[in-house]
């Protein structure tokens, strides 16, 4: 459950070529994670607050606020904001921040440091360019898809996976639009 990475965050291919950095729009953003439950089908959740902005070919850095979980089940959301899981009053944010940037294809892979639970691990997240183009209030805007599947027992996070509760898999699933000015 850290996304972001993940969390992930969103590379910009070599096509734009800038030091005008994208700025995270997260209106139009979404990070998202599943985990198993007991082995028979998936819980899904969200974090409703985060930041980032990415530099095109260079860098990406994204910020998510661990206290922003969302499961749409308050009781839930309670136990994850908790010591056994996210621990948000020793560890409040969720980071990505990247160290390599390679241009694909379709994207962009991209390598960094996804710090979660006061555990910094090197990742590589494989992004899709959903598209390009400008808003009518003269911005660039770009998008981007990944998904990261991560083991939260290499962040120190094992409640639940002996039991068989809650698998020590978490897929991370983010979506970043960012805007900047143009010129």
């Amino acid at each position: 459950m850290r996304i972001l990475m993940t969390l992930l965050l969103l590379v910009c291919s070599a096509s734009f070529a800038s030091a005008n950095p994208y700025k995270v729009d997260a209106s139009h953003s979404a990070v998202l994670f599943k985990v198993k439950h007991f082995n028979l089908g998936y819980t899904f959740g969200s974090f409703r607050s985060f930041k980032g902005s990415f530099e095109d070919g260079k860098s990406v850095t994204l910020t998510v606020d661990a206290n922003s979980v969302d499961t749409q089940t308050k009781k839930r959301d309670d136990h994850l904001r908790g010591p056994d899981f996210f621990n948000v009053k020793q560890f409040p944010e969720i980071s990505f921040k990247s160290e390599k940037w390679e241009s694909t294809k379709t994207g962009a892979r991209i390598t960094g440091q996804l710090s979660f639970h006061g555990v910094s691990k090197a990742v590589t997240l494989e992004v899709t360019t959903v598209g390009t183009g400008n808003d009518p209030w003269g911005n660039e805007r770009v998008g981007y898809y990944g998904e990261l599947t991560i083991k939260r027992s290499e962040f120190g996070v094992t409640y639940g996976i002996k039991e068989g509760s809650a698998s020590d898999e978490v897929t991370l699933m983010i979506s970043l639009e960012g805007a900047r000015k143009k010129g």
